[in-house]
């Protein structure tokens, strides 16, 4: 089983994602996600549930953030419409309509050794 997921911070391209074994049960579209974005963790939401693909090295999602769903399809039929009317990236506008504080943020802290 894959996902596409929105990324929250990303540049409107939606990427999928494997789903591992024993989370098949949680995914719907709506929840957000952890996933690996490059060398971080960002946050993203399942926009669509697929059977296949053809790409073999596709990442696992790495957490589900959510119980239940923040947002129904029929209303993301409704961001979509509105991302590609305004021409604004999915992921930032599903951000944007989402409480504040829900992301799950990677840091990365340099330390000067002595």
């Amino acid at each position: 089983m894959f996902v596409n997921v929105a990324i929250h911070a990303g540049s409107g391209d939606i990427f999928t994602y494997s789903v591992p074994e024993g989370m098949e049960a949680l995914v719907c579209p709506g929840k957000r996600v952890l996933v690996p974005f490059g060398r971080r963790r960002v946050t993203g939401s399942i926009v669509e549930i697929i059977d296949k693909s053809s790409r073999k090295d596709l990442k696992n999602i790495i957490e589900m953030l959510d119980e239940e769903p923040l947002f129904e399809e029929r209303d993301l039929a409704f961001f979509l419409w509105a991302s590609r009317y305004y021409l604004y990236p999915l992921g930032k506008a599903l951000n944007g309509i989402l409480p504040s504080g829900l992301d799950v943020k990677s840091r990365r802290w340099i330390e000067i050794a002595p």
